[in-house]
């Protein structure tokens, strides 16, 4: 089943990989107003990159949900105490999800080819062996 997600459900689990709010709890609104200044700069950095998107307003796939949290994570964490090992593993983790995302964003972009029969190969002949 295809869901998806809406850019609070992006900010509140980016909140929560960032350690800024524990599981399950209503982050501040200030933490909100952050993450919320980082997300169109975000998609317009992967768009510029050849990654398109299929977001239309509010409305986040599923398919690509995980990807963004980490490069979102990634964008924002100066702004969070993180130490430099989780610091380096949200580095390495946006990488990752850009090159899914990428990937994705091929498949989406592929058009069903047609194939084409030249109309003299279509004539019905019978096949004889030369054997």
């Amino acid at each position: 089943m295809n869901m998806s997600r809406s850019r609070t459900d992006l900010i509140n689990a980016t909140l929560e990989r960032l350690q800024a709010v524990p599981r399950g709890s209503v982050p501040s609104a200030e933490d909100v107003a952050k993450l919320e200044t980082f997300i169109d700069p975000m998609i317009a950095d992967l768009q510029a990159r050849n990654i398109s998107l299929e977001i239309s307003g509010d409305v986040i796939p599923d398919e690509m949900y995980l990807q963004l949290i980490a490069i979102l994570a990634n964008h924002a964490k100066d702004d969070y105490g993180l130490d430099n090992g989780e610091w380096d593993r949200m580095r390495v983790a946006a990488k990752e999800a850009e090159s899914k995302l990428f990937s994705v964003s091929r498949n989406q972009q592929r058009k069903p080819s047609k194939l084409v029969v030249e109309r003299a190969l279509m004539a019905r002949r019978p096949y004889v062996s030369n054997l």
